[in-house]
């Protein structure tokens, strides 16, 4: 087999090792501007964790458990909060986005398109165990209206987003594939 020949998948090694750098990239860039206090819906959107949602489901649940713990790991380390559950989340969440098209539907824009809401729902929920955790008293209905929703609201947006930049990024590092119909 020529070196020309190697395959990892359907990716060429070239190909791969290009997509590892720019995800690499792309999730160190969302960890610091989700750091930056951009707000948006009034809430700081989890941009990190859209993206590894992305990355996940492209490029599958190895990709996306690695990418889930390095991004909650570097949010963590950047200082987004004192407990941190991202670390747990993004590793759980990116390797069933690469894990739940193997088993259910396929990886296109519309399976996609259902696996955000599911998604943005465990994410939601572990934002209201993290928001118990670090509050002594609350009022479910203004954490509901003042965070939750905008966060939920916020994160499937830039899921989608980040679906089609993380999308574009594999297709073009992807390589030919070696097996063919007629041989």
């Amino acid at each position: 087999m020529a070196t020309n020949e190697i395959k990892k998948g359907d990716v060429s090694a070239l190909g791969h090792a290009l997509y590892i750098i720019f995800f690499t990239f792309f999730v160190l860039f969302a960890a610091l501007l989700q750091c930056s206090d951009i707000h948006f819906f009034g809430v700081i959107p989890d941009i990190t964790f859209a993206l590894i949602c992305a990355i996940g489901f492209c490029a599958g649940e190895r990709y996306g458990g690695i990418f889930g713990l390095v991004g909650g790991v570097l949010l963590s380390a950047l200082g987004m909060g004192g407990i941190s559950l991202s670390p747990i989340l993004f590793t759980f969440c990116g390797y069933l986005c690469g894990a739940l098209p193997r088993v259910m539907l396929r990886r296109n824009f519309l399976s996609f398109l259902i696996y955000t809401p599911i998604m943005g729902t465990i994410h939601l929920l572990f934002t209201l165990i993290y928001y118990i955790m670090l509050s002594q008293s609350y009022d479910i209905w203004s954490v509901f209206a003042k965070r939750i929703i905008p966060e939920f609201s916020s994160c499937v947006i830039f899921m989608i987003t980040a679906y089609g930049a993380v999308r574009l990024i594999y297709q073009l590092f992807k390589g030919k594939k070696t097996g063919s119909r007629a041989k």
